[in-house]
């Protein structure tokens, strides 16, 4: 059955977005497979995953954020997929574009394992047409950025009785002309069944954010959902933003706000 994913973001409480503070512009908990690739494709089926999120939308040149992953479960436990993600905000503009596979292995009743592997492409331009006059364009880190960079990552995931699920990843450990890129995750999560008959359960979720270029980040997250007719998510950050998801599922397309 193909199910499409569309998940519009909204945050209250915002702060200002800062060039290489992601947490104002990022629900992880919306997206596990844009941190975590050992995440993708758990059914076989076709899924299509939808992220928009815009800060201060009233200006004209207001951050975005657009984030499309599609990804497709196979034989053996294996799964595939795709994870586009554009990110605007001020002078930079940025650009990923990764292809991602997830090996599972039973490890004994009620166990399982699953690793990923990302890797793909991404560039970080500079629109000069954004800088005042008195900008120093020969500043090298106006342009040092205009090349397409290798990125490489890793996940991991283990899942007991398929309820709680612990993750460990770093998405982007390798790029090109750089140093380890120390940004680690570390997730975990639980569902509880409220009440068997009707299948509505809720999730609550932790993430730890490991950043070595600003403060790191902790987002809680709840989600509840009714068997698969309808679902919410909610989740908090410590850069003091608030996320709300809601959806339903309509002839296997699930929609969502």
């Amino acid at each position: 059955m193909r199910k499409i994913y569309i998940i519009i973001m909204m945050a209250f409480l915002a702060i200002q977005v800062h060039a290489q503070d992601r947490a104002p512009m990022y629900s992880y908990h919306m997206m596990l497979e844009n941190i975590n690739s050992a995440y993708v494709g758990h059914e076989q089926q076709l899924d299509f995953l939808l992220g928009v999120r815009t800060y201060q939308s009233d200006l004209d040149d207001a951050p975005r954020v657009f984030q499309g992953i599609v990804t497709r479960g196979l034989k053996h436990d294996t799964g595939v997929g795709l994870k586009i993600v554009s990110d605007n905000r001020g002078v930079f503009q940025q650009l990923a574009v990764e292809g991602m596979f997830r090996k599972g292995v039973q490890l004994a009743e009620d166990h399982h394992f699953s690793l990923g592997l990302s890797m793909g492409t991404g560039i970080r331009q500079v629109r000069l047409s954004r800088l005042s006059e008195t900008v120093d364009l020969a500043d090298p880190t106006l342009n040092g950025d205009n090349e397409v960079r290798f990125i490489g990552g890793f996940g991991m995931l283990y899942q007991w009785d398929d309820k709680l699920e612990v993750g460990f990843s770093a998405p982007t450990l390798i790029t090109t002309s750089e140093d380890i890129n120390r940004h680690f995750f570390s997730n975990i999560s639980y569902e509880i069944m409220v009440y068997d008959i009707e299948n509505i359960t809720i999730k609550p979720s932790f993430i730890f954010h490991h950043s070595p270029t600003f403060t790191n980040q902790m987002e809680f997250g709840v989600g509840a959902s009714w068997g698969e007719k309808f679902w919410v998510n909610a989740s908090y950050n410590t850069s003091k933003n608030t996320f709300l998801g809601v959806g339903f599922n309509l002839r296997g397309i699930k929609l969502g706000y």
